[in-house]
């Protein structure tokens, strides 16, 4: 599995009073640990966007860093096993970096220009950014994700249970030369397939701030030509 991911965004050291205080542990004691080992491993636990590296073998994940002190950077001393070039943090120390699910906002992927209670997610053509890509023999599944901190709140400002209206552009997407794109919503989760119906509304009393989740997951063939789709997200009630 080859999973996109930004390890080299560094935030930087913060403190913790104690390591019960942050959401996820990823692992406990990992001697080939390093950054980016650590922020792909949030992204894939648990749609993470912050990897916090600790004890120099510990991997702690948070959607708010925020929420801990900033320290300077020396007192994030301990050295990564994996990478003897890089800090991963220290005793109730972490190294915090972004994980590929804090970039969601690039404009490849998503964007929140349209206001707080529409965005529109879209894959540009030169240069797909998804969060995800695996291939399956001969044909290739990506996810992107919307579910910025951000957009979520602002959409669901507008509406906190709905209702969604959905609507997909796949005038080139290629439904009818084998692939597939499919929209994933709610809790638990459900997909809708795009290329059956373009046009739909989302009337859902389990969305709300916790459990709303909007990725979008592409199927086609590994040869295929990358090819341009837009799916727009809007509170009816607005």
């Amino acid at each position: 599995m080859l999973l996109e991911a930004s390890s080299d965004a560094y935030i930087g050291c913060f403190k913790v009073d104690s390591y019960a205080d942050l959401p996820y542990m990823a692992y406990n004691s990992d001697l080939n640990n390093t950054p980016e080992r650590c922020s792909v491993s949030c992204s894939r636990a648990g749609y993470y966007k912050y990897a916090g590296a600790t004890l120099g073998q510990s991997c702690y994940c948070t959607n708010n860093y925020g929420e801990y002190s900033l320290r300077p950077d020396a007192e994030c001393r301990s050295i990564c096993p994996g990478d003897s070039t890089q800090k991963c943090g220290g005793l109730f120390r972490l190294s915090f970096y972004q994980t590929s699910l804090a970039w969601t906002l690039c404009p490849s992927t998503t964007t929140a220009e349209e206001g707080p209670c529409k965005f529109t997610m879209s894959e540009a053509t030169s240069s797909p950014n998804p969060d995800y890509t695996r291939v399956y023999s001969s044909r290739k599944g990506q996810v992107f994700f919307s579910n910025d901190a951000e957009i979520d709140t602002d959409l669901l400002k507008c509406c906190i249970n709905g209702p969604f209206s959905i609507v997909a552009n796949l005038t080139n997407f290629g439904c009818q030369s084998g692939s597939t794109i499919k929209l994933w919503y709610g809790y638990p989760l459900r997909n809708h397939q795009l290329c059956y119906q373009q046009e739909f509304t989302i009337q859902d009393p389990t969305l709300s701030m916790e459990s709303s989740l909007f990725s979008v997951q592409t199927l086609r063939p590994e040869d295929a030509a990358v090819s341009p789709w837009y799916i727009t997200i809007t509170c009816a009630d607005a």
